[in-house]
């Protein structure tokens, strides 16, 4: 069996010989160079360390299909703050300013307005506050 530094000199010979010439390293440091600017960028370098932040504006007379999972932890939301939206592995929620005033739970439980005057329960208990007064 070949030693580690037995396979590096192949892999050397391999890059050198294999259409990569002897300006590998410099190939190298520009790809480095790209990635740096790649991760630097307020957009897509969100893509590898954080949440994948997608500009809009362009986008407002077309449609966008996403396919894949958020897995735990990951959201959708129409913004971050102020009135939103927001999607992730409990379930669907709206936001007024400041307050919820929807959710529809993974489960299929959920209310409106608020969790007290409007909602039902994966049992099918619908409440209703002061509906027979």
């Amino acid at each position: 069996m070949p030693t580690t530094e037995e396979r590096l000199v192949k892999l050397e010979q391999a890059l050198l010989f294999g259409g990569w010439g002897e300006d590998l390293g410099e190939r190298l440091m520009a790809v480095e160079g790209n990635l740096g600017r790649l991760l630097g960028d307020g957009v897509l370098g969100n893509v590898l360390g954080g949440p994948l932040r997608l500009p809009f504006d362009n986008l407002k007379t077309g449609s966008l299909t996403v396919a894949g999972l958020l897995g735990s932890g990951g959201s959708i939301g129409t913004a971050e703050s102020a009135a939103r939206v927001i999607l992730d592995e409990n379930g669907i929620r709206g936001y007024d300013d400041s307050t919820q005033r929807y959710e529809l739970s993974n489960d299929g439980s959920g209310w409106l307005g608020n969790a007290t005057n409007f909602s039902w329960t994966t049992d099918g208990v619908l409440t209703v506050k002061d509906a027979f007064r």
